[in-house]
């Protein structure tokens, strides 16, 4: 499920239209509102690296948010939480 298409990886627009520059909304905003707009089953993370821009990714830009969410899928993140509950048991 890595190749999305972009009407499933940004099902309504938001992203897009931060990347055009027609919205004035903080970034964390806009990444919230483009999360919960996500179909169940959707990795948040595959959607991210479906929508992440090329070219450079500056601290604090939707770009550089995009590609932190792109580090975690949802299998990394099963990982990750086993092994810290094997770690404060």
């Amino acid at each position: 499920m890595l190749n999305l298409p972009i009407d499933q990886a940004d099902p309504k627009g938001l992203l897009r239209a931060a990347f055009a520059g027609s919205q004035d909304y903080p970034v964390r905003d806009i990444l919230l509102a483009w999360l919960m707009s996500l179909a169940p089953g959707i990795d948040p993370a595959h959607a991210a690296l479906a929508m992440l821009p090329t070219g450079e990714r500056l601290p604090g830009t939707i770009g550089s948010e995009l590609a932190e969410i792109a580090r975690w899928p949802t299998t990394r993140l099963q990982s990750y939480a086993r092994t810290r509950r094997r770690r404060t048991r």
